[in-house]
């Protein structure tokens, strides 16, 4: 599972204290911390190097430059006081760079649209965790005493938090996943942090958890079944994965091999039961069900006697009590023929090979248009 920790709070709350806990045991956490750019001055002790910061200290023609030359990929806010704010922005492919070599990246967002944003892009890919830091006004006085800020920084540090508040009060949906009340010490507060990586990275039994934070349980047939689930899900991206529903036989060999062609040319991973082994035995389609995001159901012409696969039907119903996104395609020869009820409706006919490439084409197009 893949953890994107979104961190906002108050300034003096501990954003700092957490993000140099992350740094100090960022391997035995299997975790990693984005680096913003701002173009907010260093404070004394930031340049006296007593803080493991995440910020990259640039000018404000350095910031434009760098936002410039990433473009789209380049995510930018202002924060600080009314009268005098400071552009923050970091890379989102550094983020996704990231998440592909680590399990847990953190990144201190102190902007609510920001958060939102960064929710809506990632929230079906990652497991997408805002998290607010508390602390009593009292308490945040005292610690920016203790770490001997100057009067005017504390005051200017106090005034961005009514502005902070402002910006929390206001959202019209709560979006933090956890609050965490920071009103201890900072091993207290380390001990927080560190139960919040736990509980995200436990292994549940007998259900799989997805890169996106879904957890899913597996039904009593195949939960014994689960490490090679997830052995397959670690070499096949589940939102990759596309179950390819067809009759095995001989004389659609070269139309499953097609289709299989037509999906790997544009990303996607094609699945199918008898070429792909879970749990040996019957429950193997219920299996491979649950480790595809996408299907796609072809009834092609049907055998003398018969009007349609059972098997596939079978597949198909899995699919759908899941609620997966199904391209279902049948043969123009079986028109007319509505054979059970979740075939009345956005079914795609073909007469040949030629029709149902533009229809499976298209559909996976349209899947990566509704990201």
């Amino acid at each position: 599972m893949k953890n994107l920790f979104l961190i906002d709070g108050l300034a003096g709350t501990g954003k700092s204290d957490c993000i140099e806990y992350i740094y100090d045991k960022c391997e035995n956490l299997n975790a990693c911390v984005i680096k913003k750019y701002t173009t907010r001055p260093q404070r004394t002790r930031e340049s006296a190097g007593e803080l493991k910061s995440d910020l990259i200290f640039v000018t404000q023609a350095e910031f434009a430059l760098k936002k410039q030359e990433l473009g789209d990929d380049f995510v930018s806010y202002y924060y600080g006081k009314r009268d005098k704010k400071y552009e923050y922005g970091f890379n989102l492919k550094e983020i996704e760079n990231q998440l592909r070599s680590c399990n847990n990246v953190f990144i201190v967002v102190t902007d609510t649209k920001t958060i939102e944003n960064l929710i809506n892009r990632y929230d079906a890919i990652y497991n997408v965790i805002p998290v607010f830091i508390f602390t009593d006004t009292q308490l945040v006085l005292e610690r920016l005493r203790r770490e001997n800020y100057s009067e005017q920084e504390i005051a200017d540090r106090l005034e961005k938090n009514e502005i902070i508040w402002d910006d929390y009060a206001s959202q019209s949906i709560h979006i933090y996943k956890h609050t965490i009340i920071n009103n201890s010490d900072k091993t207290d507060f380390h001990r927080l942090i560190k139960q919040l990586l736990d509980y995200y990275n436990k292994e549940v039994p007998g259900a799989i958890r997805f890169h996106n934070g879904t957890i899913i349980k597996l039904g009593h047939s195949i939960a014994g079944h689960s490490d090679s689930i997830k052995d397959f899900l670690k070499h096949h991206p589940y939102e990759k994965n596309i179950f390819l529903m067809i009759k095995y036989r001989k004389s659609n060999k070269v139309l499953r091999s097609a289709i299989k062609s037509w999906v790997r040319d544009k990303g996607y991973n094609c699945v199918i039961a008898d070429e792909n082994e879970l749990t040996n035995d019957v429950y193997n389609p219920i299996a491979l069900s649950y480790v595809c995001k996408y299907g796609i159901v072809v009834f092609d012409e049907p055998e003398e006697n018969n009007t349609y696969s059972p098997n596939v039907a079978y597949e198909l119903g899995s699919m759908q009590a899941q609620f997966k996104n199904c391209l279902i395609a049948k043969s123009k020869s079986l028109e007319g023929k509505n054979f059970f009820d979740i075939l009345k409706d956005n079914v795609n006919t073909y007469e040949d090979e030629d029709d149902l490439e533009p229809i499976i084409k298209q559909w996976i197009d349209n899947l990566e248009d509704s990201f």
